[in-house]
């Protein structure tokens, strides 16, 4: 007897990606099954950066309003190059949007939008087939049980079964990692609405105000070969971080910051929010020839395109991917009529995913590139390759804030 069950829509990943393709699904009038390995929604994790682009994908979703209440807006940018003595304030977009977002606030959104039962927890996908006879995916998971999808959406991040079954190699590993926390001051951090950097010896600190009471801080630098042991100890994490900041040369740092004040901060870090995260990202050329549908299964978010963290859009892309799959495949499928044959159903769900793809690959090309040689600046030791790179960026991208004013659309 087949105790197996069937669904039009199976989402692999219940992160923010694998959320917002459900909700944007259910906005069109399709429902959908999301498949989470955890225990409880993946919210691990300190904040997500999200830009102007990110937002016009949260108001489409429904969610815009909720969470601009739960984070300041981010007027100014500044980096400080302590080796070259030096402060840039980095041009910000007048009319544009920037804030940070704690990523449990993200979740909780979408998750009190999404009807009972969408997402099912405990459910780690081990393998996927496809039924030769109807075409439909069948999904083993952990504890035995099997899933049947016509239509399969990977949205399980970087380490993803489904761009894997899609025919793709694992991503590649930057040699750079992030340190990450966050630090609640019950009296009030009295920053200002800004996104200070800090650029010393090749490693880079960051510290951004989500609220009144709460800083989100970040620490890039490249791995250790002692990284194996702190990597999974939210102490380590922070005692890390610490020896890199006492290391900084001055007290005052050119009057934007206080070394003690950041000993303090990351000291003082809420320790169940620290975590460490590999960099890794997928090549520009990966993105221009990869065959991201195979029959009626594809991928969104980082599971399609996965990117280091130097332009904030990580995020924001996989937002941009759920409204445009979800606006894609509803205008399809809705055209299908009662009594069609299956075939028809297929049909109209692999066209969808089409110009799904052809939405998106255009865009992603774009970001991933300038993703990519950013990324190359950033860990290139070479002066005058840096200058290189850095002349290279501006002739490919001279607006700098066209990849935050993109606009996906309506839902």
């Amino acid at each position: 007897m087949d105790s197996s069950e069937t669904h039009d829509i199976v989402i692999v990943g219940g992160g923010i990606v694998g959320l917002a393709t459900s909700l944007a699904l259910y906005r069109k009038g399709l429902r959908s099954l999301v498949l989470e390995k955890s225990e409880t929604l993946r919210a691990h994790g300190t904040t997500v950066g999200v830009h102007t682009n990110g937002w016009r994908a949260f108001d489409q979703l429904g969610v815009g309003d909720e969470l601009r209440g739960k984070a300041r807006p981010i007027e100014v940018t500044q980096e400080v190059l302590l080796d070259l003595d030096t402060i840039r304030y980095l041009p910000h977009d007048p009319a544009g949007e920037q804030r940070c977002v704690k990523r449990s606030d993200i979740m909780q959104a979408f998750a009190d939008r999404l009807p009972p039962d969408t997402v099912r927890l405990s459910s780690r996908v081990v393998s996927i087939d496809q039924d030769p006879k109807t075409s439909n995916y069948t999904l083993k998971l952990r504890d035995g049980t099997i899933i049947r999808a016509k239509i399969l959406v990977g949205c399980e991040g970087w380490k993803s079964l489904v761009a894997e079954a899609l025919g793709f190699k694992p991503a590649k590993v930057s040699p750079l990692v992030g340190l990450r926390a966050l630090t609640h001051y019950p009296q009030g951090h009295g920053h200002a609405k800004e996104f200070l950097r800090i650029r010393h010896n090749g490693y880079f600190i960051g510290r951004t105000p989500i609220d009144d009471y709460t800083v989100s801080w970040f620490l890039a630098r490249k791995r250790l070969p002692t990284d194996s042991d702190i990597m999974y100890s939210p102490e380590g994490i922070v005692n890390s971080a610490l020896e890199f900041i006492k290391a900084l040369p001055y007290e005052d740092i050119k009057g934007q910051a206080k070394r003690s004040d950041l000993v303090e901060m990351i000291k003082n870090s809420e320790i169940d929010t620290a975590v460490y995260t590999i960099i890794r990202y997928r090549t520009p050329w990966e993105i221009f020839t990869g065959d991201f549908r195979k029959g009626t299964m594809t991928v969104a978010g980082d599971a399609m395109h996965v990117m280091g963290p130097f332009l904030q859009q990580g995020g924001s892309s996989g937002l941009e991917d759920a409204i445009s799959l979800a606006r894609c495949l509803a205008k399809e499928l809705h055209q299908v009529q009662e009594g069609d044959e299956k075939l028809a159903w297929r049909k109209r769900a692999e066209a969808g995913i089409d110009n799904y793809l052809k939405e998106r690959r255009p865009r992603l090309l774009k970001l991933s590139t300038q993703s990519f040689i950013t990324g190359l600046i950033a860990t290139m030791s070479s002066f005058h390759m840096q200058v290189a790179l850095n002349m290279l960026l501006i002739l490919m991208f001279r607006h700098t804030f066209n990849h935050t004013r993109f606009d996906i659309g309506r839902l």
